[in-house]
């Protein structure tokens, strides 16, 4: 007969034998005595876990093994606990204890067996920390980068701040000692904890081409031409914006100005290409943004007419003067005294009726220039085209 575990149950045994011959011969006494169920030893074993960081961990009460069991009997749920649980156990501390006790539920009686509970381990994996160098950006100045522009965390966990990290950012990469333009690495790192697995990510630094502005200087200036087109050599250029004593030469020979009226010409414009310029020794094109585009006064300046008088001779005496004639030379291709001037020509001398014989001028008069493109001027020969011949006939007037 079976008990509760540990009870004490009276067991009373008694028999008769009897082999057919001699069954009255004996007399059968029983007797009783005292019997124990000792429990069954049962081991309950917490499951090991591992968490991140920053993580809380919470047990169900499933989280175990058993051993010693018997008859298919089941154990519902055991209480579990570990300082690690909380979110803040550090790795530091790991592993830490995972705690069982007072098994419950389940098909298992606890009295009928000595249980012995062994305790688990939970271990605190590092979290992931990414540290990201913030980009940089400077306009080329000849002066070499350093350091970095701050750096960007990602990936703490209970509230917590770089204030928790050990160490101070550094900056490394290619952009440590930088000049050029272009864009560079900005590599940081100096920083631990051991309760994250920090990535190091690198930024950029950009060195931004510096911006020069150009200008046309020295008044460009030409004779009028009845074009637009200039010629211009580097002395008719400056640049604004070179970094220390670094050189650049422009080299553009050809401007515009406009207009190509005299009146109306007052700006010399130049075009210009990454051609047009030369570096100097020490200085690199590539440092610079170019401009496009160069401007300034200019002036054209009137080309000159010529008044040429057709020579003529008359005798001393004469009542009326003859019509004189001539020309007027200088003008551009594709002008003449029509389209590029307005007024009547006329040919005239200073010589009176009186007028001895001899050489006199004839000078043309009476037109103006548009725009101003052209001044006026006398042949030298005006001055003696007129011939005063003495009259010595009495054909003479």
């Amino acid at each position: 007969v079976l008990g509760t575990n540990g009870s004490t149950l009276a067991v009373n045994a008694g028999y008769v034998v009897n082999d057919g011959n001699n069954g009255g011969n004996y007399s059968v006494t029983t007797t009783t005595a005292q019997g124990t169920i000792t429990p069954a030893p049962l081991t309950i074993t917490a499951n090991n876990r591992t968490k991140t960081y920053g993580q809380t961990v919470t047990f169900t009460g499933s989280e175990f093994a058993s051993s010693g069991l018997v008859a298919g009997e089941t154990i519902g749920a055991v209480t579990l606990s570990s300082t690690g649980a909380a979110p803040t156990a550090g790795v530091a501390g790991s592993p830490y204890v995972i705690a069982a006790s007072n098994a419950t539920g389940g098909t298992f009686l606890p009295s009928n067996y000595a249980i012995a509970y062994v305790n688990g381990q939970l271990t605190v994996l590092p979290a992931s920390l990414t540290v990201t160098a913030n980009n940089a950006s400077k306009t080329y100045d000849g002066q070499a980068f350093s350091g970095g522009n701050g750096v960007t965390f990602s990936g703490f966990v209970n509230g917590e701040t770089s204030t928790v990290l050990a160490g101070t950012v550094t900056y490394g990469g290619t952009a440590q000692g930088a000049v050029n333009a272009g864009n560079y690495t900005i590599a940081p790192s100096g920083l631990s904890s051991p309760n994250y697995t920090i990535a190091f990510v690198n930024g950029t630094l950009s060195i931004v081409p510096k911006a020069l502005t150009a200008a046309i200087i020295g008044t460009p200036s030409k004779v009028y031409n009845g074009t637009t087109g200039v010629t211009l050599t580097p002395a008719n250029f400056s640049l604004t914006g070179l970094v220390g004593g670094e050189s650049i030469v422009i080299t553009q020979t050809a401007g515009t100005y406009n207009s190509k009226n005299v009146s109306q010409a007052t700006t010399v414009t130049a075009t210009l290409a990454p051609a047009n310029f030369a570096a100097g020794s020490g200085t690199l094109l590539s440092n610079y943004a170019l401009p496009t585009t160069a401007s300034g006064a200019g002036v054209i300046t009137p080309a000159m007419l010529t008044y040429v008088a057709n020579p003529a001779t008359i005798t001393t005496n004469v009542k009326t003067l003859p019509t004189f004639t001539g020309t007027v030379t200088g003008f551009v291709p594709g002008e003449t005294a029509a389209n590029a001037t307005t007024g009547t020509l006329r040919w005239t001398t200073p010589i009176t009726k009186f007028s001895p014989p001899g050489q006199y001028p004839i000078n043309g008069s009476g037109l103006t220039a548009n725009f101003g493109n052209y001044t006026f001027q006398q042949a030298p020969g005006n001055a003696t085209a007129l011939t005063i011949q003495p009259c010595n006939t009495k054909k003479c007037p």
